[in-house]
């Protein structure tokens, strides 16, 4: 049994999760220079996806991969200048997804990527200059509402992973007013972000959940008020994204849920890492090390927990360019 186990009971860890971390969430922002389980040297700040169970080699390549695999090439390869395919990044985060987007598309692609967080801008730029990739790769320091102001080439295509859902209902009319501003008509756009779900009380208590324990069914009834209080207004629908995006004048070609291949997979694929690294690779005290562990621990059970009680999904959504 995990140590964490041992003193943290499931269901009253499941119940406190929200307090803990809405307490914590800037701390174990500064303290692990990222918001999900995964140090900054690995260039990723997102969750994992699995296609075939938690014995996926990397599974965080795995996410961008599928937002960028989502994009059809031939309409990219239709939007070309001189042979090169010049995609937009909406939040570079650490820089890798970029560097999967070149490798993943091949050689005549540019990812030109934008964040308002100049940390995260110089670190995606030195990531792509150490992997042989600068210039096809350039980030800059951007917001996401400006991206119409930007001089590369003209774009192919767009996408973004877990960008969207921190960016408020103003900001994303904004941000969606300017990328339709900067793609072409026809191209494509596609994005994947956790969202909130419209699930009742009634359906959280009745299935497979209704064997649960008195406080498994505790924590579904006020699911509602932990999502709120620990996140505020960054986790919305799916359909409020979407219609955002039909507003700005695109049009919603698909919209699939993930959230089975990556909240459970990504609970136990961070379980076995913090098995083998028990020090979360902190070079501090053991107490800033106990911390960061348990946050990890507490933010990803939790979320795993929310997502079965029909409170959050993971979603991937693909938009065409009016």
């Amino acid at each position: 049994m995990d140590a964490l186990d041992e003193f943290v009971p499931f269901s009253l860890s499941a119940f406190f999760t929200g307090t803990l971390v809405y307490a914590f969430r800037e701390f174990y922002v500064v303290l692990r220079n990222v918001q999900k389980f995964e140090d900054g040297r690995t260039g990723y700040m997102n969750y994992g996806f699995w296609n075939n169970g938690p014995s996926t080699k990397n599974p965080h390549a795995s996410l961008a991969e599928a937002v960028i695999g989502q994009l059809d090439i031939r309409i990219l390869n239709k939007h070309t200048r001189s042979g090169q395919v010049n995609l937009l990044e909406i939040g570079c985060g650490l820089g890798q997804p970029a560097i999967d987007a070149v490798h993943s598309l091949g050689s005549n692609v540019n990812v030109t990527g934008v964040s308002i967080c100049q940390g995260h801008v110089a670190t995606a730029n030195k990531l792509a200059a150490s992997a042989g990739l600068s210039p096809k790769i350039t980030h800059h320091l951007l917001n996401a509402t400006e991206i119409d102001t930007l001089q590369s080439a003209p774009f192919s295509g767009a996408y973004s992973c877990e960008v969207l859902s921190e960016i408020p209902d103003d900001g994303l009319r904004a941000c969606f007013a300017a990328l339709h501003n900067t793609l072409p008509p026809g191209a494509e756009f596609s994005y994947a972000d956790i969202v909130r779900t419209g699930a009742t009380i009634t359906s959280r208590l009745s299935g497979p959940l209704a064997s649960r324990g008195f406080f498994e069914k505790l924590l579904l009834l006020v699911a509602p008020a932990v999502v709120t209080m620990t996140y505020g207004d960054d986790w919305r629908p799916v359909s409020k994204f979407n219609s955002l995006l039909s507003q700005a004048g695109f049009e919603v070609l698909s919209t699939e849920s993930i959230g089975d291949r990556v909240f459970v997979p990504s609970w136990d694929y961070a379980r076995e890492e913090m098995k083998k690294r028990p020090g979360m690779g902190i070079d501090r005290s053991l107490f800033l090390r106990w911390m960061a562990r348990f946050l990890a621990w507490a933010t990803l059970r939790g979320l795993t927990l929310l997502w079965e009680a029909g409170q959050i999904d993971y979603v991937l959504v693909k938009a065409r360019r009016v």
